[in-house]
C-alpha cells in the first residue's frame, strides 16, 4: 500500500511540475499604497539584554517540563533528567 501511495504522489508531483512549466511568467507590480508593507520598520534598538535572554532561554523549557509533568504525571527520574538536560543546554561554556 505504501509503494502505491508513493507512486501516485510522485506522478502528481511530476504532473504539477509539467503544468507549471507552461504557465506565463508574470511580473508583480507593487502599488504605492502597499509599498509600506515591504519596507523594514524602523527600530530604535534590536538588542535584547543578556539577563532577559537568559531568563527566556531558561524559564521556557522549565515551564514546558512542569506542564508535561502535570499533564502526564511523570515520575521524579524523568523530571530530574529533563532538568539536568536543560541545565546542560543553558550552561555557559566559558
Amino acid at each position: 500500500m505504501s509503494e502505491d501511495r508513493w507512486f501516485i504522489l510522485s506522478l502528481l508531483r511530476k504532473k504539477r511540475r509539467w503544468f507549471t512549466e507552461f504557465l506565463e511568467p508574470f511580473e508583480r507590480v507593487i502599488q504605492p499604497e502597499e509599498l509600506w508593507l515591504y519596507k523594514n520598520p524602523l527600530v530604535e534598538s534590536d538588542r535584547i539584554p543578556k539577563r532577559v535572554m537568559f531568563a527566556i532561554s531558561f524559564l521556557t523549557p522549565l515551564a514546558v517540563i512542569i506542564v508535561v509533568k502535570i499533564i502526564q504525571r511523570t515520575d521524579k527520574t524523568e523530571i530530574k533528567e529533563a532538568c539536568l538536560g536543560e541545565y546542560m543546554a543553558t550552561k555557559n561554556p566559558h
